[in-house]
């Protein structure tokens, strides 16, 4: 049996369940915790999986559910994904902006600058190692955060250089080493566009960095759109990062499952 993921997009949420593929087509799924309560209000549901070494993906219709067993129909033709990195569901707001062609060695300046920025902060040295450490100092750890992000929301008042006109802020929904996913407002964004994101998260949590990417899906919502992005411009230290802090999410998700 071969594992998978079912990724769910909802009107304002996305979710990503865990299962097994019970045939070598896949025709039928058995997921964790999951029933078809939970899958009835999605948009969408795009079925991941490996053959062998390759990475494949189809969007899906389920049904059924009993026990958390699925009868799958596929709705699009099975694709190969050439990135399989890992991806969480995240929630964290961001600012986004579409990039203006004729600007963009702007935006990589400007991308660089943010990702070096924070390389080397408090923040970045304490995530890496906070998961690691008794309750007590993860405490202690989580207020130093907490009084870091205050300081760097205080300089950042203060900074009015290199700023990036038309920056919106919208919900991110879930990323990964190869990109994320994220809510846009409005109908004015589509496949192969380019866009310029920056995380900051204010309370301390969360991660920060910059990037270019590149969407490579959108799912309508009505006024919100659904969107699929991957990394076209991400330095590797800061995508090493990324991917730390994803593998330290997942830890943290397992000891609260064996709590």
């Amino acid at each position: 049996m071969n594992s998978c993921k079912l990724l769910v997009y909802y009107p304002e949420d996305f979710r990503i369940f865990s299962g097994t593929l019970l045939s070598d087509k896949p025709s039928k799924i058995k997921l964790q915790n999951a029933d078809a309560d939970e899958l009835m209000p999605s948009l969408a549901a795009k079925l991941k999986w490996f053959e062998g070494a390759n990475s494949k993906y189809a969007f899906v219709e389920l049904s059924g559910g009993e026990d958390g067993v699925f009868a799958v129909e596929l709705k699009s033709e099975i694709g190969t994904e050439n990135d399989d990195s890992h991806f969480i569901e995240y929630r964290e707001h961001f600012e986004i902006v579409k990039a203006d062609a004729a600007r963009i060695n702007d935006y990589k300046y400007i991308t660089d600058k943010v990702n070096n920025r924070y390389r080397s902060t408090l923040a970045t040295q304490i995530k890496k190692i906070i998961t690691d450490e008794t309750l007590t100092n993860q405490y202690l750890f989580k207020l130093l955060l907490q009084i870091d992000a205050k300081m760097e929301e205080l300089l950042d008042s203060l900074k009015k250089d290199d700023e990036i006109e038309g920056l919106r802020e919208t919900k991110m929904l879930s990323f990964g080493g190869g990109g994320l996913s994220f809510l846009y407002q409005g109908s004015d964004i589509s496949t192969g566009d380019i866009i310029y994101i920056q995380s900051m998260p204010k309370n301390g949590a969360g991660i920060n960095f910059a990037a270019i990417c590149k969407v490579f899906n959108v799912i309508n919502t009505g006024e919100k759109q659904i969107c699929e992005a991957g990394y076209e411009y991400l330095d590797e230290s800061t995508k090493e990062t990324i991917i730390h802090y994803i593998f330290q999410k997942d830890r943290e998700q397992l000891k609260r499952k064996r709590n």
